[in-house]
């Protein structure tokens, strides 16, 4: 695994750089690989399923993803390419780690929530972490392929394994809402979370925790609550970032005492 992944300004920068490639080329009949990129990426998925197997994940090759299910939640592994890759040159590999949770999504119905989806958390594998970044494998040249891949491999076990365990430990899962440190969650599935997983008092610590580090949330929450309360919820498939609202959407969603 390398110590760094991609910022946005790089991430960025490849894409153009991909573009104009595959621009130049795209033309071009003297193709030197037989193996298509598309060839390549499935078989380089098979290849990390291979090994993950072995940790207790079931490989769906339609979807490009393996799975690991516990009482409360399933793991989910998911791979992704480029429609910008290049023959011979340019095959990427993305890798995703995400959570859902079928006992999350029952009290979402039950609790008439403005979602009634599993979607916990997560998202590419190198915002699963505090220092996020774009991480990303190339399986385009045979001679480094297998290095590649191994490499995925030991990325998604030090990045997606740790990650996911913190939802396997529900006392570890709401201390680590209350503080406000588990990455690539929406601040509205924290806060679902915390009532299903947990209690009004941990959603009211969270609160307190975020008013602390943020006081102009306060009130934001006091605006949006009445704003809320006389217009009406935003969509259920908008999602609500600033923690300020998603916890005013809360409050008028399910109820709650006054938070701030």
């Amino acid at each position: 695994m390398s110590k760094r992944g991609k910022d946005f300004q790089e991430v960025v920068a490849d894409i153009a750089d991909r573009k104009r490639y595959s621009a130049a080329t795209r033309s071009d009949r003297n193709r030197t690989s037989v193996e298509t990129p598309r060839e390549i990426y499935l078989a380089g998925c098979e290849a990390i399923a291979n090994v993950l197997q072995d940790d207790g994940y079931k490989y769906v090759p339609s979807g490009q993803k393996l799975r690991r299910k516990t009482r409360d939640f399933i793991f989910q592994v998911s791979f992704q390419s480029s429609h910008l890759n290049i023959r011979g040159k340019v095959v990427v590999l993305w890798v995703h780690g995400y959570v859902f949770s079928p006992v999350l999504k029952k009290w979402r119905v039950n609790s008439a929530a403005r979602s009634n989806s599993d979607f916990v958390a997560g998202g590419q594998i190198g915002n699963l972490v505090a220092e996020a970044s774009w991480l990303e494998w190339n399986l385009a040249q045979t001679a480094s392929r297998d290095r590649q891949i191994a490499s995925a491999v030991a990325t998604i076990k030090q990045l997606a394994y740790p990650y996911f365990a913190i939802f396997e430990d529900i006392p570890v899962l709401v201390r680590r809402l209350v503080a406000g440190t588990v990455p690539a969650m929406n601040m509205e599935d924290q806060l679902d979370s915390l009532l299903c997983f947990g209690s009004q008092a941990d959603v009211k610590a969270a609160a307190v925790k975020i008013f602390q580090d943020q006081p102009g949330e306060r009130d934001k929450y006091a605006k949006a609550v009445a704003r809320f309360r006389t217009e009406g919820l935003p969509p259920p498939n908008y999602k609500v970032a600033a923690p300020g609202d998603a916890m005013a959407a809360a409050t008028v969603t399910y109820n709650l005492t006054d938070l701030a």
